[in-house]
């Protein structure tokens, strides 16, 4: 990944053998046991033909090839009006995910 001038790593891969059995306990584990980033945290990224779209709780950044910019989403609306405008994603009308988003804008704030 090229950050201002200057090329960064970001993934390392090996030559050794993984089983199917491997991936199952990796991917379980990072999908469900509550100390995984990815179970406490909102992470989202899409590529654009200009830019890259991140959004980490309810801090939205585009990354361009001149410079990223980066903002604080207020509240719940504003992080579902970023998940359905800048990342494309079609989210259903319903209390639970509205209190959801709620929380993660809630508990983003007060860190």
């Amino acid at each position: 990944m090229r950050i201002g001038d200057e090329w960064k790593t970001v993934y390392g891969f090996g030559t050794e053998p993984y089983l199917l059995p491997d991936y199952e306990m990796a991917n379980w584990f990072v999908s469900t046991h509550p100390a995984s980033v990815f179970v406490s945290t909102l992470m989202v990224a899409r590529a654009d033909d200009d830019c890259r779209y991140t959004l980490l709780n309810r801090s939205l950044a585009v990354h361009r090839a001149d410079g990223s910019e980066r903002r604080e989403l207020a509240n719940a609306a504003a992080i579902r009006a970023a998940l359905e405008g800048p990342f494309g994603i079609r989210l259903p009308d319903t209390p639970d995910l509205d209190q959801a988003l709620a929380r993660i804008a809630d508990t983003a704030s007060r860190t």
